[in-house]
């Protein structure tokens, strides 16, 4: 391969990653937008009417168990009959907090490669450049001072499930992603439950919700 397929080789490689990276940064904070959240549910088969319903959190801690009675109320509101032992539906639900990150304002830029290509296949003037020190872009040396990086919250995450223990089947599983209040995170965590509850039986794809 001549000079001028390994400088094009390299620029799509470089392309090829940046973008890749850029696409993980917009996975990462797309439920991290302040006072937003996303929920998502996807429906397995139709929910049975009239059976009784048990509620259970998949950890008993202290937070989960309020958060318990909060399900209870709204699926009560919905018509559900709550029970506390396990009859055919059993709706089960578990928190999970994911940490957040740092993303750099630049990427540094060690080695250079520049040339202007002639009338032949070949390039002229090729000039190679290894960085060991940059105050703008950075080096070998150092990172540079373009741009400053962008702190990626941690979320919170509150998945919920119905199966049918008679027929062993997953009915229904519903997920809602959102940056919470630092201050008072359970006025969130409480705001969530209701409309996670009012999606219960239903499908429902990365619909953006805003927190109180």
């Amino acid at each position: 391969m001549n000079l001028r397929g390994v400088a094009l080789a390299c620029g799509l490689m470089v392309m090829a990653v940046a973008a890749t990276v850029q696409d993980a940064r917009s996975e990462e904070t797309r439920a991290g937008d302040a006072r937003q959240g996303v929920l998502n549910a996807v429906a397995f088969a139709p929910l049975p009417e009239g059976l009784p319903v048990m509620v259970r959190p998949l950890d008993d801690s202290d937070a989960n168990l309020a958060l318990k009675e909060r399900f209870e109320a709204h699926l009560k509101g919905r018509g559900f009959v709550i029970v506390d032992t396990p009859q055919v539906l059993v709706v089960s639900f578990e928190t999970r907090d994911e940490l957040g990150g740092f993303t750099p304002g630049s990427q540094r830029t060690i080695f250079e490669v520049q040339g202007v290509a002639g009338n032949s296949a070949a390039v002229e003037d090729v000039e190679y450049r290894f960085k060991l020190f940059d105050s703008q872009d950075g080096g070998v040396l150092n990172r540079g001072n373009r741009g400053t990086g962008t702190s990626i919250p941690g979320r919170f995450r509150l998945d919920v499930t119905v199966d049918d223990r008679s027929a062993g089947k997953r009915l229904w599983h519903g997920w809602a992603v959102a940056v919470l209040d630092a201050t008072n995170p359970t006025a969130d965590t409480d705001a969530i439950v209701p409309m996670l509850v009012d999606k219960v039986g239903k499908t429902v794809r990365e619909e953006v919700f805003e927190l109180p």
